[in-house]
Order: C-alpha cells, then sequence, then structure tokens
C-alpha cells in the first residue's frame, strides 16, 4: 500500500520517469513490479528531509489550510466529495501566482 500524499512524480513529456516516496515501508510489491514494467525509476527521499518532497508538503498544507481543518465531515464519503469539488475549483478557477496569475488548467492549454 502507498500513501496517496506520500509520493512526488516527474514527468517527461508527459511520461512519468520518476516517482519520488518518502516513507519505504509503505512501497508494495504491486507498485515495484508495476515501476519496473512501466520503466519508471522510485526515488526515496532522505528521511527527516520533507523538503525533498516539496510539491506533496505544499499541496498536503493547503489542503489543511484552506479546508480540512474547517469542517466537520460525517463520512469519508462526504470528504471526497468536498475535496472533489476543491480540487475542480483550485485548478480550474484559482489563480496561482506561482504560475502568472493564471489557473493550472489554463497553464495545461497554453503548454498542449
Amino acid at each position: 500500500m502507498i500513501k496517496k500524499d506520500s509520493y512526488d512524480v516527474i514527468y517527461n513529456d508527459f511520461s512519468a520517469v520518476k516517482i519520488f516516496l518518502d516513507e519505504i515501508e509503505y512501497i508494495s510489491n504491486r507498485l515495484l513490479l508495476w515501476a519496473e514494467k512501466e520503466d519508471i525509476r522510485l526515488e526515496y527521499i532522505q528521511p527527516g528531509k520533507p523538503q525533498q518532497n516539496a510539491y506533496v508538503e505544499r499541496f498536503n498544507r493547503t489542503v489543511r489550510y484552506d479546508w480540512l481543518s474547517h469542517y466537520m465531515f460525517e463520512s469519508i464519503q462526504e470528504v471526497q466529495d468536498y475535496a472533489t469539488k476543491w480540487l475542480w475549483t483550485y485548478n480550474n478557477e484559482r489563480p496561482n501566482m506561482g504560475i502568472g496569475g493564471i489557473t493550472p488548467m489554463q497553464k495545461l492549454r497554453m503548454a498542449a
């Protein structure tokens, strides 16, 4: 099993070439076999160095401060529904100053 929030993926022309993982004990044999088959390199950050996994750490912080710590959810389904709506808004409506004040979806369209 691998935690959803424990990896960063590096892309080369929209194909994954390596995945950074931060907790080796969560890596399954299934993931190892898949990565080998797809010719994807698995790399591990150094223990105690979360800055080496900066994209995931930044995303986790944003989720916590933007909505997760603001609500009391009744079920996992409610959290998943809220997360899906929030992620769509984050990618499609919320300008990101780190990419020039446009949304991630606009940036993706410009790259295509």
